[in-house]
This record gives C-alpha cells, sequence and structure tokens, in this order.
C-alpha cells in the first residue's frame, strides 16, 4: 500500500498534474446604501428608530424577486452582506437623522433610560425587486414622541426602475426606495420640530 502511495505521488509530480483545488465560489454579495447627508445638522433631538420589521419571507440570506403576486424567485448566487433587517434599519436611521439634522439617531433596541424625543416603528410589508423592472417597498410606519402619544402614521407605497436589469442595480434600486421612506418620515419630525433639517 505505501508502494502504490509513494508511485502515485511521483506520478503527480512527475507528470505536472495535481488534485482538483476547491472550487471558485462565484457568489455575489450586496449592500443597502443610505443617500448622502441632504442637510447639515442643526437639530440636538434624539430620534429612535424601531423596532422595524420585515416579512418572514425576506428572512434569509438570498436576495428574494417577485415573479407574480402569488411567486418569489430565490437567487441563490446573490446574497445580503448582512442581515437584510440589520442592513434595513441601519440604513433607515441614518437617512432620517440626515435628512432631519440631527446625529442623534439611535436603533432598536436602546438602554432603557434612554431619552427621546421622537420614536419611529416601522412594518415593511414589502420589499423586494419584481419581474416587471422595480423595486417596490410598501410599509406601515408610525412616530411617538418620548411619552408614547402618537404624533404621524401613514403607510407609503415606493417603486424605483431597475436599469439595467441586474442585482446589483436592483439593490441600488432598493435602496433608493428605502430613502424615499425616510424622507415621509423625516418630513413628519421637521413639521413639528421647526429648526430640524435646516
Amino acid at each position: 500500500m505505501k508502494r502504490w502511495t509513494m508511485a502515485l505521488a511521483a506520478a503527480l509530480l512527475l507528470g505536472g498534474c495535481s488534485l482538483p483545488g476547491p472550487k471558485p465560489d462565484h457568489t455575489r454579495n450586496y449592500l443597502l446604501t443610505a443617500g448622502s447627508p441632504g442637510v447639515a445638522t442643526a437639530s440636538e433631538i434624539t430620534v429612535g428608530v424601531g423596532p422595524v420589521s420585515l416579512p418572514a419571507y425576506l428572512d434569509r440570506s438570498e436576495v428574494v424577486v417577485r415573479v407574480s403576486e402569488n411567486e418569489l424567485s430565490i437567487l441563490g448566487g446573490h446574497r445580503w452582506a448582512e442581515s437584510l433587517d440589520s442592513n434595513f434599519r441601519r440604513v433607515l436611521a441614518e437617512n432620517v437623522g440626515a435628512m432631519a439634522g440631527t446625529r442623534n439617531i439611535l436603533e432598536f433596541p436602546w438602554p432603557a433610560d434612554t431619552k427621546l424625543d421622537y420614536r419611529v416603528t416601522v412594518d415593511v410589508e414589502r420589499f423586494e425587486p419584481n419581474d416587471a423592472g422595480f423595486a417596490v417597498l410598501i410599509a406601515r410606519w408610525r412616530m411617538q414622541n418620548g411619552d408614547g402619544q402618537q404624533l404621524a402614521s401613514g403607510r407609503s407605497a415606493h417603486q424605483a426602475r431597475i436599469e439595467p436589469r441586474t442585482t446589483s442595480a436592483a439593490v441600488a434600486a432598493l435602496s433608493q426606495v428605502a430613502r424615499l421612506l425616510a424622507e415621509e418620515i423625516a418630513a413628519s419630525i421637521t413639521s413639528i420640530e421647526p429648526r430640524a433639517g435646516r
């Protein structure tokens, strides 16, 4: 047995052959991105963002595409670089803070003794590219003051065209609709806080 092993090793070396190596990983990884700051920091208000909930079908590493009202496609080779839940919440918070003109943005959960001026909760109903070439976001949101009194709420529906029709462009379009949601929320804050966003 030992002679056979040595002979095989010698044959591989002399023949210039090698054992098969690991297969290359062609998986592509994506992240949502926040927009560039739209306003100068002008407010000291503290805003808490969360909880933010996404549909259970998005609780996976792969990018999901809606093929029809009742059918979803899972893109196996195209994955989120981190949990979509965490990525969406962080990007939403960054955008709201930039548009409302404050750096005092906290993501849920925060310490129990934190004093908030505003708290925003979001329930996402849809957040995916579709087969028609659009990124779609549908969400319900609610804003409260630090005492828990409801100040504003809404059901937002946004879409952005995906051009070209690639996964990378789809993720960019998803980032765009997430910014549009943040814009609505920030507008509610600035309508109450005249100094915010200026």
